[in-house]
């Protein structure tokens, strides 16, 4: 004996009836939609199946997430500890910045043949740059293969009296909602 599959058509929805988007996810062409069936058993099951979509992990992992990473100051500049290619490195965090930099040598490319970052009379650098893919850690954040700016900081690091490896810019920043600074607990918060 075998169940024989219920079927329902899909009704015309009334123009009184309202959608009501709960969250943002995608799955399939799933409109589950109080009264676009023709009966309740439809109705209800489809109900059930949107209500644990919603408290499935894959909405909650939509959450907001917040990303400390720990700062410290030299000379009044922010420095952060993170990983370039797997090595311990400190940037500076350059909010002035379109693109984000790693020095060559941290980078692993020394055998570029590029001149060194200098200061100019206006504000801000100058220098060459090559265009190179590099894995970036800030904290538990990392990003493979990220496109930053190549260069040589020797000089700048001499004129900040400190060793940098890089500096985070506006590219990085920009892929957070927000952004604070907690000088209380030297924290940068890089919050989804």
């Amino acid at each position: 004996m075998g169940v024989e599959p219920t079927t329902c058509r899909l009704r015309k929805p009334s123009s009184s009836s309202k959608l009501l988007i709960l969250s943002r996810f995608t799955v399939g062409t799933l409109r589950a939609l109080s009264g676009t069936f023709g009966c309740r058993s439809c109705n209800a099951i489809c109900n059930g199946i949107l209500m644990l979509l919603l408290l499935s992990p894959h909405v909650l992992a939509q959450e907001r997430r917040t990303f400390t990473v720990p700062f410290h100051s030299v000379h009044g500049m922010i420095l952060l500890d993170g990983q370039l290619n797997g090595k311990p490195a400190v940037f500076l965090l350059d909010t002035g910045a379109n693109n984000s930099i790693a020095d060559m040598q941290s980078a692993g490319l020394g055998n570029l043949k590029l001149d060194k970052l200098r200061s100019t009379s206006t504000v801000g650098s100058e220098g060459d740059c090559a265009l190179r893919e590099v894995h970036l850690t800030l904290e538990h954040r990392s990003w493979l293969n990220r496109r930053v700016c190549v260069m040589d900081l020797s000089d700048a690091s001499r004129r900040m009296g400190t060793h940098l490896d890089g500096f985070i810019g506006a590219d990085v920043l920009s892929e957070f909602r927000q952004v604070r600074l907690n000088y209380e607990t030297h924290t940068l918060e890089l919050e989804n």
